[in-house]
């Protein structure tokens, strides 16, 4: 590798942790908000959070990887893989992202079956269920008639 490759590696490397560096800050940011307002006695307003913030940061990850990776290649053919990790990281970090909204969603629709398979405690579909709730209702009435008498 030549010295122009160890000046675009570096390259590479500083922007991609002032990208981060970006991210961490306006991460604390939030933070010191949230604190300020805890301090004060106020809520922090939660919005409702689909799951699409993380689905748009993956895809704009994963591309801005994929980017940096066909920037690199034309660049130094003769050792590229080592300067394709700079394009690797973020791609890997994307897909991880993709991966999480995936199986996030996956959980909520499991959620949901589960939700609609519960029944309200008075809703009855067919007369079979009726009988055997009135059925269970005289088992009990015995059981707490025996209990008194004893």
């Amino acid at each position: 590798m030549n010295m122009n490759g160890y000046h675009l590696c570096i390259g590479g490397l500083g922007a991609f942790l002032i990208v981060f560096g970006l991210i961490a800050f306006l991460r604390y940011l939030r933070h010191k908000e949230i604190i300020a307002l805890a301090e004060q006695g106020l809520p922090y307003p939660e919005n409702e959070n689909s799951g699409k913030d993380m689905l748009r940061w993956g895809i704009g990850i994963t591309a801005i990887g994929l980017a940096l990776i066909a920037g690199v290649l034309p660049l130094a053919m003769q050792n590229a893989w080592a300067l394709t990790l700079i394009g690797l990281v973020p791609v890997f970090f994307g897909l991880a992202l993709l991966l999480v909204y995936v199986l996030t969603q996956m959980d909520g629709e499991e959620e949901d079956m589960v939700e609609e398979e519960v029944e309200e405690p008075g809703q009855v579909e067919n007369l079979d269920q009726a009988e055997t709730a009135y059925e269970e209702i005289d088992i009990i009435d015995a059981i707490e008639e025996n209990v008194d008498d004893c």
